[in-house]
């Protein structure tokens, strides 16, 4: 029959043994925490760039379908242009979600945001002036290579600001994931 000091001495142990336990499973639990945000992180980042080039794409589609009308007067030719009305608004609407909790991106955002539509009304006017029979002035197409040159900075800066920060989220997934390992 065990004594009372062999039972103090395991109750004792019992006990720091479930305290470890405890604590290695709160750090585990906590680890595993950490390390999904820092993967939601990244792919919200990866999702921009997508994003973003998904917007660029557009945004020359649109420019593509308006060049071929304005070269040929077949409306056939705006097809890619009335592609690029659909998809754009909802383009934007995501990006803008994605990057509403970044300052520095939303400034970008809501830049392109106003680029895009000055963009496309300067397309859609340049359309409406060749239906009506007249021919678009340079000023006029001048003026929409500056439009389409800056929607192509503004996606650029935020493509770059979002690539620089990749570097830094692998590196805080990887480094959670080795926390959690240990």
């Amino acid at each position: 029959m065990p004594n009372n000091k062999t039972i103090n001495n395991l109750t004792i142990g019992i006990g720091f043994s479930l305290i470890i336990l405890l604590i290695s499973s709160t750090a585990s639990y906590l680890g595993i925490q950490e390390q999904n945000r820092h993967r939601q992180e990244l792919a919200v980042t990866r999702k921009i760039i997508s994003m973003s080039n998904s917007l660029l794409s557009s945004l020359q589609g649109a420019e593509t379908g308006n060049r071929g009308f304005l070269l040929t007067g077949k409306e056939n030719y705006l097809e890619p242009f009335n592609m690029a009305l659909k998809s754009l608004p909802g383009e934007l609407q995501e990006v803008e979600a994605l990057t509403k909790m970044d300052p520095v991106q939303k400034v970008r955002v809501d830049s392109l945001l106003t680029a895009a539509q000055w963009r496309l009304a300067i397309l859609k006017e340049s359309i409406d002036i060749k239906r009506k029979g007249g021919v678009v002035s340079l000023a006029h197409l001048d003026e929409s290579k500056m439009a389409m040159d800056k929607c192509r900075a503004i996606i650029k800066a935020i493509i770059h600001y979002e690539d620089d920060s990749i570097d830094k989220k692998s590196a805080n997934l990887d480094n959670s994931s080795f926390i959690t390992t240990l």
